[in-house]
């Protein structure tokens, strides 16, 4: 659904809390809150915060199973990389989870 346009746009802050978590596993947190401090600031929408972590955690298990996919394609021995990532994901989406 992220690369359908119209279902994209349908939830702005399902995307936001997309963007905001991958900055968040990148080191940059804080360019997640303040992107969506200012969204709220233009817009007025005022998202629970359970709704953004539920989002975010949403989110980091997507990203985490396709970097297990990733696994799966490469020779044995080959994905460490892949797994640190899935690995990193998950741990976001715990640290969301205990939010809730």
């Amino acid at each position: 659904l992220e690369f359908k346009r119209e279902f994209r746009l349908l939830e702005a802050v399902d995307e936001l809390s997309f963007f905001a978590m991958e900055c968040e596993r990148l080191g940059a947190a804080r360019v997640g809150r303040l992107l969506l401090e200012r969204y709220r600031a233009l817009t007025g929408d005022r998202p629970t915060e359970p709704l953004r972590l539920f989002y975010s955690a949403h989110r980091a298990c997507v990203r985490a199973r396709l970097a297990i996919l990733h696994i799966d394609e490469l020779p044995p021995g080959a994905g460490t990389a892949w797994r640190e990532r899935a690995l990193a994901y998950l741990r976001l989406a715990q640290e969301y989870c205990r939010g809730l």
